[in-house]
């Protein structure tokens, strides 16, 4: 994935890191964890103003953009298992599916 800008568009109200992982799960059309995003901030994958931030729980200001310059840290979705029907009927359906699915 090529290298993404995102601009504070209004002061956060919230840390860094909870606010990166809402940006950036708009912006991919796939959800990220906080957990992930703190992470890449303290890994020094993303900055602000030009400036590489560490600390996941600043708050922003209006103005500057972040910055994530590569994606190594987040993880591959893969596409989901292929499910096979059991049985159905007008108000049941039986799969059979992975553990933990």
């Amino acid at each position: 994935m090529k290298p993404l800008s995102i601009a504070v568009r209004e002061d956060a109200m919230v840390p860094f890191d909870r606010w990166l992982a809402t940006e950036l799960t708009h912006a991919l059309s796939r959800p990220v964890a906080r957990g992930l995003a703190r992470k890449a901030i303290v890994a020094g994958v993303v900055s602000v103003a030009g400036r590489v931030t560490r600390d996941p729980g600043i708050l922003l200001r209006c103005g500057p953009s972040v910055f994530v310059r590569h994606w190594d840290w987040l993880p591959r979705s893969e596409p989901a298992p292929a499910l096979r029907v059991l049985y159905e009927d007008d108000f049941i359906v039986a799969v059979d599916k992975p553990a933990g699915l």
